[in-house]
């Protein structure tokens, strides 16, 4: 566990209280299930980094991806063989999102003095 709270209690070591992030790696052998409850105000997606994991219904295989959107009850099971995958779900920030390149920012102006410090190396 990196960041957040599962529902029996465990605490990462990692807390945001603007977003309230969940973010496990979670280790599955094989026909492992783990089933977590996410509140309904999170958005929430599973990506697979190792093996093939049921993810509501639909085997998703490494490296791959399931948006989940908002919050329920999670329910991944390892398919085939052992499997890892990531649970990332946090509170939407609903903000402007701006990016060029590598750079993310809310504006465009934001975006050009980004920039402009990474050239001067002041980044």
């Amino acid at each position: 566990m990196i960041a957040g709270e599962t529902a029996l209690g465990t605490r990462g070591p990692i807390s945001a209280e603007a977003t309230q992030p969940i973010y496990f790696d979670i280790e599955l052998p094989q026909d492992a299930e783990f089933i977590e409850p996410v509140a309904a105000d999170r958005s929430v997606l599973v990506v697979i980094h190792a093996g093939q994991v049921d993810v509501a219904g639909q085997v998703i295989e490494a490296v791959g991806l399931s948006q989940l959107g908002a919050g329920d009850t999670v329910r991944l099971r390892a398919v085939g063989g052992p499997a890892r995958a990531l649970l990332i779900a946090g509170k939407p920030l609903n903000e402007a999102v701006a990016w060029y390149g590598p750079f993310v920012m809310n504006t465009h102006a934001e975006i050009v003095q980004a920039i402009e410090d990474y050239q001067a190396g002041r980044f």
